[in-house]
């Protein structure tokens, strides 16, 4: 029995390391007279405001198993899919968003024919990989975005904060924009205060200066006055 349960639970382990990668929402593409597949989607699913992420990209080419490769997809019953290596010093992706566009840095992911290309997601929504150059001398102009049916949108890390949402992304620009704002609404208060403090002193000396300045000639206080009547 208990070695059973010891089974089982070595098996639970085993498929909680393969299935987060197997379970990956990639957009499968085949290009160039279905010569060549490319996979494409984020490197961590799904993709979160603020955290850390890359674009993930395998590119292999169908090559039956008793030939040299050539062009098209092999009509042979056994063909093999060949990673195609290299592709970083041929390949150039860039990633777009509907406010803006971003050139990625290519590079190999230390397994054959897979590639990575940094990425630090800033709003949520939908993501666009265009990935531009040439496999072999052969052309390629390719778009993947994200969608239901490819890989998913980048969405907000509101979702599993706890117990206090922190501001993340654009949500910290707005939070900056305010505090700039109570910040320079502070200042002009404080400007004011110092102001009218100083105009508060200006008037206090010159009070205090004129209640110093000594008598005109002739002037007889309002005591002696009321003595030289008597």
């Amino acid at each position: 029995m208990h070695r059973t349960s010891r089974l089982i639970a070595s098996v639970f382990l085993v498929l909680l390391t393969v299935l987060p990668f197997s379970a990956k929402a990639h957009e499968e593409r085949e290009i160039l007279g279905d010569r060549y597949r490319l996979t494409v989607g984020f490197a961590t699913e799904p993709p979160y405001v603020g955290q850390p992420n890359a674009l993930e990209l395998q590119v292999v080419e169908y090559v039956p198993d008793d030939a040299t490769p050539r062009a098209g997809k092999p009509t042979a019953t056994r063909a093999e899919a060949v990673p195609v290596g290299g592709l970083q010093e041929t390949l150039k992706v860039e990633v777009r968003t509907d406010e803006a566009t971003l050139p990625l840095d290519l590079q190999p992911a230390g397994r054959a024919g897979s590639y990575r290309a940094t990425l630090f997601p800033t709003a949520p929504g939908d993501y666009v990989f265009h990935i531009t150059g040439d496999i072999d001398g052969a052309s390629v102009d390719e778009t993947f975005g994200s969608s239901p049916e490819t890989f998913p949108s980048v969405r907000p890390v509101s979702e599993f904060q706890f117990p206090v949402t922190v501001p993340v992304g654009e949500n910290v620009n707005a939070r900056f924009a305010e505090t700039d704002d109570e910040i320079g609404r502070v200042r002009t208060l404080a400007i004011f205060a110092v102001a009218a403090g100083a105009i508060g002193l200006l008037g206090g000396g010159l009070a205090l200066a004129l209640s110093r300045r000594p008598p005109p000639a002739g002037y007889i206080p309002p005591t002696d006055r009321s003595s030289d009547q008597a």
